[in-house]
């Protein structure tokens, strides 16, 4: 860098220069700030929760006994007909495999609702054919789902005093999560009255 160089970087800036350097000094603070609330606002946007699971069941309140048994509370329970204004429950969406005439559906949640629910949809006679062929066994496209207790062998106690499909009292566990963290607990695996397999899970 030559001495004319210096001298000119060594000069006091005028007032033209140093409203210019405020200037960008302000743009920068606001595209910044710009910047950071559009990826707020896009990563809220984008974030997925699971709202709820809704199962089609044959006999609600023997469902309602099961999850109940669970911790589940109810949350809202809809009747409708086909009689009634839009009919019977999502019976225009669903790609049903007969004509009921009369629905029911039932949410059920948990300590935080309303994400994390169970809604349970029964559908009146004529009965809705299952569309799984063995209800007593576990293949592609059948779903488990995993609660979190924290007094599993009451738990236990009540599904069995409802007679309920058990594959034995509750069982200690050890397992290593994605990034290497082991947790442990108790595990107890049941079906409910429809033959969806439930996991329940008491971690230490």
């Amino acid at each position: 860098m030559n001495k004319g160089n210096l001298m000119i970087f060594s000069r006091k800036p005028d007032w033209r220069s140093r409203l210019t350097i405020a200037m960008v000094v302000g743009l920068m603070i606001l595209f910044t700030d710009h910047i950071s609330r559009t990826f707020a606002q896009g990563t809220s946007l984008n974030l997925t929760a699971l709202y709820r699971v809704t199962l089609i069941v044959s006999d609600i309140e023997q469902s309602v006994s099961f999850y109940q048994r669970l911790g589940l509370v109810l949350q809202s329970d809809v009747s409708r007909t086909s009689d009634d204004v839009g009919g019977i429950i999502s019976g225009e969406s669903l790609p049903l495999t007969d004509d009921p005439t009369r629905s029911r559906l039932i949410v059920m949640a948990g300590e935080r609702p309303p994400y994390g629910a169970v809604a349970l949809l029964w559908y009146d006679r004529p009965p809705l054919p299952s569309a799984r062929g063995n209800l007593m066994g576990m293949g592609t496209g059948d779903i488990v789902l995993v609660f979190a207790v924290t007094d599993i062998q009451s738990v236990y106690n009540r599904l069995d005093a409802i007679s309920t499909r058990l594959d034995g009292p509750p069982i200690p566990f050890t397992e290593r999560d994605s990034v290497g963290n082991i947790k442990s607990g108790l595990r107890l695996l049941a079906y409910d009255p429809d033959g969806h397999m439930v996991e329940i899970i008491q971690l230490d």
